[in-house]
């Protein structure tokens, strides 16, 4: 059957390949990241004007306490993707140091404007480092990657996060982790629920650098009448090590990273079992981490933690786009050039995508620490993109923002809508 998405997804593919640019303008209204700093979790609210670019704005306390996982990679500081979620007018973000999850409502007149709804909640795990909300559902799924690794759920309600799963799901992880975790091999990356919220599944990273490999592994369990049952499917896709980032595409595929080599699509068959569908590696790719969909091409793009790259992808076979702005090799590859750090959480809105750098130090960039940043790329035909903006977030007085920076979301002018994927 044809579907409208197959419909909208070929004018989208026909329109941009018209033209050389694709010059839709900015749509977000604000865009939130965590400073997940050790001393006080804070949330910076940027205002972006008719453009998309950013400017100074707000910064919030969540009440919780950030932290870092022991880490070679520098600013991968929780190894996870979703540890800031925007639902409605409600963001959602994890406090790894504090073991706690954070609701803040956004002003309906004041996007900067956050307030704590009730308390920071118990994740009933350890580092709590990725969340995912269903407005549909009126749920909430925490991953907690350290000593007590599980997926725990709540209810979301006007008051908070109330209770759901009476006892976690379990994660194993092997070795079973510290707190905070060593990674970010051997780690619980990011929950998720499946396109049609018929299913949670959570992904789980092996070791690339382990002798031998350890494969990491795929959990699905699936959703009756808006419950999500306690039976749980694992199963390891063919050819996967470490599955990070990831988003859920029409039809029950899942898009994901794997920062062992590049990307693979996932299929599911109907007992929850996940299979390889299309793999690809990313030629020197160091850590494709983080995966964001734009709107406008439906073209889903990947970044490094190790390079400042990025890469377009099909989300209809997994194979990535050539574009304009690739390198000259040949490689579907974008080298951006404005001498910063790599990025990590990214976020599409618009034609514009949106990009955490985090501060510090950074192999094979020899010079002084470089300061927390963030990046506005615009999209240039099917995937290709050019940098707009880096900005440097100011930094107020007693506060910390370092390399410990994480998660993004960003708020649309169409109104409160959320991180949606299509």
């Amino acid at each position: 059957m044809f579907s409208l998405f197959g419909l909208l997804a070929v004018v989208n593919l026909v329109a941009a390949a018209a033209v050389p640019s694709l010059n839709f303008g900015g749509h977000a209204k604000a865009v939130y990241f965590m400073s997940n700093n050790k001393d006080g979790n804070q949330i910076y609210a940027l205002p972006a004007d008719g453009r998309g670019f950013l400017s100074d704005g707000s910064v919030t306390k969540t009440g919780g306490k950030g932290a870092k996982e022991v880490s070679p990679t520098p600013g991968d500081s929780l190894g996870s993707q979703g540890s800031l979620v925007l639902s409605g007018n409600y963001l959602y973000a994890v406090n790894a140091g504090s073991n706690t999850v954070t609701v803040l409502e956004i002003d309906q007149n004041d996007p900067l404007k956050l307030t704590i709804v009730g308390e920071p909640v118990d994740s009933q795990g350890d580092f709590p480092n990725s969340i995912v909300v269903s407005s549909k559902l009126q749920l909430a799924c925490v991953t907690n990657s350290g000593t007590r690794a599980n997926i725990n759920c709540f209810r979301t309600t006007k008051n908070g996060l109330k209770p759901y799963d009476k006892t976690p799901r379990s994660a194993t992880l092997n070795p079973a982790q510290s707190n905070p975790p060593v990674g970010p091999p051997n780690t619980i990356s990011q929950a998720l629920f499946n396109h049609d919220e018929s299913a949670l599944i959570t992904l789980v990273k092996g070791d690339p650098f382990a002798t031998p490999i350890k494969i990491g592994y795929v959990s699905y369990f699936p959703i009756h009448n808006g419950e999500i049952s306690r039976e749980e499917t694992r199963s390891v896709p063919n050819g996967t090590v470490s599955l990070f980032g990831s988003m859920a595409l029409p039809g029950g595929n899942v898009f994901a990273t794997d920062f062992a080599y590049g990307t693979v699509l996932l299929g599911f068959d109907n007992k929850g079992v996940a299979s390889n569908l299309y793999k690809y590696s990313i030629p020197q790719q160091g850590a494709t981490c983080w995966v964001a969909q734009s709107p406008v091409t439906n073209t889903l793009y990947v970044t490094d933690a190790a390079y400042n790259t990025i890469v377009g992808f099909s989300p209809f076979t997994g194979k990535p786009i050539q574009s304009s702005t690739q390198n000259a090799t040949g490689d579907p590859v974008t080298v951006l050039n404005n001498d910063a750090n790599a990025m990590n959480d990214i976020a599409a809105s618009g034609n514009l995508l949106y990009a955490t750098i985090p501060g510090g130090p950074y192999p094979g960039k020899p010079g002084p620490t470089k300061p927390p940043q963030m990046v506005v790329l615009q999209e240039v035909g099917l995937a290709g993109v050019k940098v707009l903006q880096t900005f440097t977030p100011k930094i107020p007085a007693n506060t910390t923002l370092d390399d410990a920076m994480m998660g993004i979301a960003v708020l649309d002018k169409g109104g409160l809508l959320g991180n949606l994927p299509f």
